[in-house]
């Protein structure tokens, strides 16, 4: 469990965390869809779509896994996850305005990855069975894999 002080922490149903989940992976999805639209560059317009269709299968494995049968009902998570992913989600669509340069959605892109990879690395402590330690496990390093992928190009924007 986290060493932050259980009035830092915030809990939610399994419902509520499933609900996050799937909006988290189909925003990701949309904006990497429309950046994949918007920019020239056809390695970095491949990028995109890999993320984006990622980020669908994402969609699916939750809707798989996150449920009472697998996870706690009720799971405590730190206040920061769960503000980071209501500003975050909040502000995907100005995201893709005409004033947005691609190293602002990219720097907000990165921002979701590490706050995508620490919500499911922390609900891994709320998993009834290996199977569904083992699938959240997965998601983390997949979110973990998408951050790195997407630092290379923001290095070079």
């Amino acid at each position: 469990m986290s060493a932050l002080a259980s009035d830092e922490k915030k809990r939610i149903g399994i419902n509520e965390v499933r609900a996050m989940a799937i909006r988290s992976e189909i925003g990701a999805a949309r904006v990497y869809e429309a950046l994949a639209e918007l920019t020239e560059n056809e390695e970095m317009k491949k990028l995109f779509l890999t993320l984006a269709r990622e980020e669908w299968g994402h969609k699916e494995v939750v809707e798989r896994l996150i449920n009472e049968k697998t996870l706690s009902p009720v799971v405590e998570l730190p206040e920061e996850i769960v503000t980071e992913f209501a500003v975050l989600y909040e502000n995907a669509e100005r995201l893709l305005s005409p004033e947005t340069t691609a190293k602002d959605v990219v720097d907000v892109a990165l921002r979701a990855e590490l706050a995508s990879e620490k919500f499911y690395a922390h609900l891994i402590d709320y998993a009834k069975d290996e199977k569904a330690r083992s699938a959240l496990q997965m998601l983390a390093n997949m979110e973990r894999d998408h951050y790195s992928r997407l630092m290379t190009w923001r290095l070079l924007l």
